[in-house]
């Protein structure tokens, strides 16, 4: 199944958390944020010291991820976070919601481009995670490339924000729309 960037495989026959599953993926794994600009204005190139701070962060995010750790994961999001229409609360709800499924999880991630832009880090990442189901064993790989998420730094560290638009991209509602039975 093919829907933007995001790529999913089944390894074997289909189970029955698979709705539920893709639901989930479906809001954990759509940070299909506006593409970067191409033009330069009020952004500037990160240092090599902001990236790798940036991808130790993602690093433990992958981490608390694999390890089921929903209150780290959490720890991880603004308290303002707006993606798409999915707030703070949503994602946890999802991140909940894969757990209650997923007996094994394994995360590798390459961050591809970093910008700063006023206040705001927008980070684009690919990447794949299995997920190994708990009653079926069946793996599920998902594939992601080019998510693009804005982060801010706070006292406590970084944090997703989000693109805080209501809906998705112009290009996912024309997505949708083209998916849509006439």
């Amino acid at each position: 199944m093919v829907k933007g960037n995001l790529k999913v495989n089944y390894a074997g026959s289909v189970f029955t958390f698979m709705p539920v599953f893709l639901l989930v993926i479906l809001f954990v794994f759509t940070a299909l944020a506006p593409s970067f600009s191409e033009s330069e204005e009020n952004t500037s190139k990160p240092d090599e010291q902001l990236i790798e701070e940036i991808k130790r962060e993602y690093d433990a995010f992958d981490t608390a991820l694999e390890a089921k750790d929903l209150e780290k994961i959490m720890s991880y999001y603004h308290k303002d976070y707006l993606h798409d229409g999915r707030t703070k609360e949503d994602e946890e709800k999802n991140f909940k919601g894969l757990f209650d499924i997923a007996q094994n999880i394994e995360v590798s991630r390459e961050i591809e481009k970093v910008e700063i832009s006023d206040d705001k880090i927008t980070v684009a990442d690919s990447g794949q995670m299995d997920v190994v189901g708990k009653d079926s064993g069946e793996v599920i790989v998902i594939k992601w490339e080019k998510w693009v998420m804005v982060i801010i730094k706070t006292e406590d560290g970084y944090r997703a924000y989000g693109n805080h638009k209501i809906s998705g991209t112009e290009d996912q509602e024309k997505d949708d729309k083209a998916e849509t039975p006439k």
